[in-house]
């Protein structure tokens, strides 16, 4: 893992202002190179120091920033080293404007805690400077759109030996900058201060820029221009490593966004197209996409993506819970007297493949409303969710139902396809525990979680398996096999609760508090 660097990203200018008994300020001091104008960075901090506390309710009044016509721009101020230091700095992003003089002026009306005045005006003139010189070009294509438009892509980063980089420890400081130009000019600066992944963005555009880069080497850039971001462009970008992050500012309606998506590499597939496994952090999840290579323009062209396995769960738990809500509706005696399936089997086509709803059309007339049975099995995701097929046309998952006892219960298999854009369930299966595959087989920590989540114990002092019971057990049709009973005991406010867990099956219970 990297090292946090700890870095000071600013030149610190010190103005040092003596009271002495009732003497002015050595501050009065003539120096023409003390004051002199002087270059700073957009995110410039200024640093006011005092031999003695400065009154912040004073500071807060006479120590300002003001633009040559002599407005002033709303600044904030907060003190340290017990009131003898005030930073001073603009409230937001972009109210300094680059090549725009500004006066820092601490007045001579200013207060100290000893209620006593400054005496002598401080001024000190700067300049704003255009970032983008502060940078070195590593990569820079040009790329004509179909509309003829004339758009610059470069990758940059800063120049290691300039003086406001003061690197303390830690690897040497990295700051990317990437550059979006189309038409009039637009700038991003992504600048990678704290790490690799604690990026800063400063968006100067009226467009919706997204931009994805997708590997370290190799990288995709989508531009989506516009308001409602109606033109799409792609680029081919080498160099540069971006971590995954997003970020996004609004202006109005207009939303500026740059998108980065860090991965290993684009790998060829057999069929001409390539791959890219990414990580994306707002899922958690590794995320698979396919793309093409258009070799007359040098871009690549995004085709699909794979499922997350979190995205899988959720879409097949989603189309069970409609599938039923449709079916149940339709056989509930009191909406409807007969029961037809030619009422429902168009809302069905939503959700299910042509070949599993004849399938469930020859279920249909023996579906029992009145009983206490689900059409599909109760899904236990969370202790497991296994992907068996994973294509991006084409998903299989494999789950569990916990059994009542040592014979019930067991693994549920779900495939959804998509078909014409659309996700539909194409297969269901049930096998019992002990026919084929075995059971569970859980060991102590997910017996202990499955209790946890299966009695909503979200707080206890102490937990124990305080005895292991292992049986084994021949039943018609199944395999033999052992199965160990786990009892757990939770401590919470000194009382004892006591569970049983069979591993075989998931079956548990609750035996009572001691």
């Amino acid at each position: 893992m990297r090292t946090l660097c700890k870095v000071q990203l600013f030149l610190v200018v010190l103005f040092t202002a003596f009271f002495i008994g009732g003497q002015a300020s050595s501050a009065e001091i003539d120096g023409e190179k003390v004051w002199e104008e002087e270059n700073v960075v957009p995110e410039k901090m200024w640093t006011v120091t005092f031999n003695t506390p400065v009154s912040m309710e004073s500071a807060n009044q006479y120590i300002y920033v003001e633009e040559s016509s002599g407005e002033e721009l709303p600044i904030e101020l907060f003190s340290l080293k017990d009131g003898k230091q005030v930073i001073v700095f603009v409230e937001e992003w972009g109210l300094y404007k680059v090549d725009e003089k500004y006066t820092l002026v601490v007045d001579q009306q200013l207060t100290f805690e000893n209620k006593q005045q400054l005496q002598t005006t401080i001024q000190k003139p700067f300049t704003i400077e255009d970032a983008v010189e502060r940078y070195q070009l590593v990569e820079s294509e040009r790329f004509i759109d179909e509309q003829g438009t004339d758009h610059e892509i470069t990758l940059l980063h800063r120049n290691r030996e300039l003086p406001e980089v003061i690197e303390e420890e830690g690897d040497p400081l990295s700051l990317y900058q990437l550059k979006v130009r189309s038409g009039d000019q637009h700038a991003y600066y992504v600048d990678d201060l704290f790490g690799e992944k604690n990026w800063s963005l400063s968006p100067q555009s009226n467009v919706s820029d997204f931009v994805n880069v997708v590997s370290p080497d190799r990288g995709l850039l989508e531009i989506h221009e516009g308001k409602y971001n109606t033109d799409s462009h792609f680029f081919y970008l080498k160099k540069g490593k971006i971590t995954p992050t997003v970020f996004e500012t609004s202006e109005g309606n207009i939303r500026d966004s740059l998108q980065f998506i860090g991965g290993e590499s684009l790998v060829p597939q057999s069929n001409g197209t390539y791959e890219s496994t990414t990580y994306d952090v707002e899922q958690d999840a590794f995320v698979t996409k396919l793309w093409r290579l258009n070799e007359n323009t040098d871009t690549f062209e995004f085709i699909d993506q794979k499922l997350t396995p979190s995205q899988v769960k959720n879409l097949v738990q989603s189309r069970l819970d409609q599938i039923e809500e449709i079916v149940y509706e339709d056989i509930n005696p009191l909406l409807h007297e007969k029961r037809d399936f030619n009422r429902i089997e168009s809302s069905l086509t939503s959700y299910m493949t042509t070949d599993y709803i004849e399938k469930l059309e020859s279920a249909y007339p023996n579906l029992c409303y009145e009983c206490d049975v689900s059409l599909y099995n109760h899904n236990e995701w969370d202790t497991l969710s296994e992907l068996i097929v994973h294509d991006y046309d084409e998903v299989t998952i494999e789950t569990a139902t916990f059994g009542g006892g040592p014979t019930s219960g067991g693994f549920n298999t779900y495939t959804l396809k998509q078909i014409d854009g659309m996700w539909k369930l194409s297969s269901q299966s049930f096998v019992p525990y002990g026919q084929e595959k075995g059971g569970l087989n859980l060991n102590k920590k997910e017996a202990v979680e499955i209790i946890q989540r299966s009695y909503s114990l979200m707080a206890y002092d102490s937990v124990h398996v305080t005895n292991i019971v292992e049986e084994n057990f021949n039943e018609p049709g199944m395999q033999t096999s052992n199965r160990l009973l786990y009892t757990i005991e939770l401590v919470h406010e000194a009382v004892v609760q006591r569970y049983e867990v069979d591993n075989y099956t998931g079956a548990h219970r609750f035996i009572g508090n001691f």
